[in-house]
């Protein structure tokens, strides 16, 4: 099947206002805290530059501050200041030079929480505690309404000068404008509150200053709150009639939906237990009340998926975030025809969720699979196998099925690597791309070390995903295997003849609580790979220093044993029967009723009164064929007819 039969609605050119993009894939808004004093970076430069050459139809920043008393947390951009002008334009420029245009995503959040990091009371339309740090917001006057909307006003200028070609209102999650919008936030009484006309009268007026500062040449787009899924919030019926009023002004170009507040972030980030599309019933419903284009979202890591919510006609482009802080090239890989090439989001919220950063602590955006997220701007010693398009645009030229490297050094070393875990396939692939001759050794009968027994858990098969994701790249390095015996001397000879450079990743050992009845404490590790007498007698359920064993051959083959076997139980991909519709369970009729029951599914995970339904499968992922990819997601054996990704 040809790229274009097997994605025929991905890859489709759209007009969206003044301008065209080339494909339906959105990079999203999403925080990054690489603000340098309030200031855009050379990371955002390089960040929003790689996912416009992996292919990205359209590339959304994440949101910028429109007023002072918006200061949540202190890596945010300040985009009131006149100084965040050369940011913007580095971006814009390196955005432009792959052809995509790039808005930015305007918003004021309501965070109380931070009244003690900015020093000022936080603005909301209500004295309403937030729901999370109970702390209680000031309800705005109104001249200082007045100021958000200078504010909001202001913002869009400066990005217009910066070289945007358009900007993004934020009107869901913590921002004031879904404050106002919100019966359960907005209980004033004059006449910004009551009926959701007046609750949408700041919007309103916002929408006209900020087209009137932006002129018809730029993008304006709103992204709306689908529905809160809290008692007496916002709802599904609310945002199709704002919809409505929206088009009706005839000064915005598209909309956007969002499911969730900061309240129930376990909906509006979703993580791996969740399936594919679940929030695809709020732009079904409001793509079918307006004319408008709407961009879906929901948990999309696979191209086959984002193609079928198009297909489907739940809306117009997706935006594929966390598939796209994984994986730069998650489009361009699509439209060569190498789905199997994408390092699929694994949905495991490490290192994307606000705040919370990666292993390093700094609270900066970071991600399990990339470890180049947020390096985008430091030197890659081996580039990327992007670069390898002809002709520089993506879908021009085929996919390398095995990627660049870099030049060897004076001196090509041979890499022993002890340990086919994460770590030690990871370092398999780092010393690999610098040129160097890899094999890797393990003790186990397969790759993946602890993940295999992570991906053991109920609803947590998603983590093989990560070594399959590795021992993918190890197999298009081509440089990483042998079949060697390692043991002793032999792993001298098997590298060589000379002695290796060893890199040790046998992982480590449980900790075990202090205290009384410590030894009849069950080892998680021999939980999860089914023994019945789990007891903590001995040290057998811990995993030490691999002992000597077969050479693991990432690149397949007979007698391969790098596959990763993820458990055949329902809480997998194939198999997940849990709150919400997938892809194919959201079709929303012309009311925006569910028939699947992915919003009552919602509902009743995030407490609210409903039930669960369960949920359709996703489409399985593209170019996932033979045994090892069968056994990786959890699915059955070719011909039980089981679905999958």
């Amino acid at each position: 099947m040809t790229v274009a039969g097997r994605y025929s609605h991905l890859f489709r050119p759209l007009r969206v206002g003044p301008v065209t993009v080339a494909n339906r894939v959105v990079f999203g808004a999403h925080r990054t805290d690489f603000a340098e004093d309030g200031l855009p970076s050379a990371r955002h430069t390089a960040y929003y530059a790689a996912r416009a050459r992996g292919g990205a139809g359209l590339v959304i920043t994440e949101a910028h501050a429109t007023h002072p008393t918006d200061g949540h947390h202190e890596r945010l951009v300040q985009g009131y200041r006149p100084e965040v002008l050369r940011g913007y334009r580095a971006i814009t420029e390196s955005v432009h030079r792959a052809g995509v245009p790039v808005l930015v995503q305007l918003a004021h959040i309501v965070v109380p929480a931070a009244a003690p990091y900015v020093r000022r009371p936080a603005w909301a339309a209500s004295p309403v505690a937030d729901p999370v740090a109970r702390t209680v917001p000031k309800a705005v006057e109104r001249h200082e309404i007045s100021a958000i909307i200078d504010g909001y006003a202001r913002a869009a200028e400066l990005s217009v000068e910066g070289g945007f070609d358009g900007v993004e209102l934020q009107c869901a999650h913590p921002s004031i404008v879904a404050a106002f919008l919100s019966p359960a936030t907005n209980r004033r009484d004059d006449r910004y509150g009551g009926p959701l006309a007046n609750r949408a009268r700041l919007l309103l007026e916002l929408i006209g200053e900020v087209r009137g500062r932006i002129g018809p040449a730029r993008v304006l787009g709103v992204r709306l709150c689908g529905d809160e899924l809290l008692d007496g919030g916002s709802t599904l019926a609310d945002a199709v009639e704002l919809a409505r009023v929206l088009q009706a002004t005839g000064k915005v170009d598209y909309l956007g939906t969002a499911l969730g507040t900061a309240a129930t972030r376990h909906v509006s980030q979703a993580s791996m237990h969740i399936p594919a599309g679940y929030a695809l019933h709020l732009a079904n419903a409001v793509r079918r009340a307006v004319d408008l284009p709407v961009i879906g979202e929901g948990r999309f890591t696979d191209p086959l998926q984002a193609d079928r919510a198009l297909a489907d006609g739940h809306c117009d482009l997706v935006s594929v975030v966390r598939g796209q802080i994984a994986d730069p090239e998650f489009a361009a890989k699509a439209r060569a025809g190498f789905p199997e090439a994408i390092r699929g989001c694994l949905s495991c919220n490490q290192g994307c969720v606000p705040g919370v950063g990666g292993p390093s602590g700094e609270g900066r955006l970071a991600c399990a699979e990339n470890p180049r997220v947020g390096r985008e701007s430091e030197p890659d010693p081996a580039p990327a196998a992007a670069s390898a398009i002809q002709g520089g645009r993506p879908g021009s030229g085929r996919w390398p099925r095995r990627a660049r490297v870099a030049a060897p050094g004076p001196r090509p070393r041979d890499v022993l690597v002890a340990g086919a875990g994460p770590a030690g396939l990871q370092a398999a692939i780092a010393a690999a791309r610098a040129g160097h001759r890899v094999r890797v050794c393990e003790a186990a009968d397969a790759a993946g070390g602890q993940v295999r027994l992570a991906a053991a858990a109920p609803g947590r098969a998603e983590f093989g995903e990560l070594v399959r994701n590795q021992l993918a790249e190890c197999r298009r390095r081509g440089r990483v295997g042998g079949r060697a015996a390692a043991g002793g001397g032999r792993a001298r000879r098997a590298v060589g003849g000379r002695p290796p450079v060893g890199v040790g990743a046998g992982g480590g050992r449980a900790r075990l609580p202090r205290g009384h009845g410590r030894r009849r404490v069950p080892r998680r590790t021999r939980l999860l790979r089914g023994d019945r007498h789990a007891g903590a007698a001995g040290r057998s359920g811990a995993r030490g220093n691999p002992r000597p064993g077969g050479l693991v051959d990432p690149r397949g083959g007979p007698g391969h044993r790098g596959d990763v076997r993820a458990p055949r139980h329902g809480g997998g991909r194939g198999g997940h029967r849990g709150p919400g519709g997938g892809v194919a369970g959201a079709r929303a009729d012309r009311n925006g009723r569910d028939p699947h029951g992915g919003l009552d599914g919602l509902r009743a995970a995030a407490g609210a009164p409903g039930r669960a339904v369960p949920a359709a499968p996703v489409p399985r992922r593209a170019g996932r064929a033979g045994a090892a990819g069968r056994r990786l997601r959890g699915a059955a054996p070719r011909g039980r007819g089981r679905g999958g990704r």
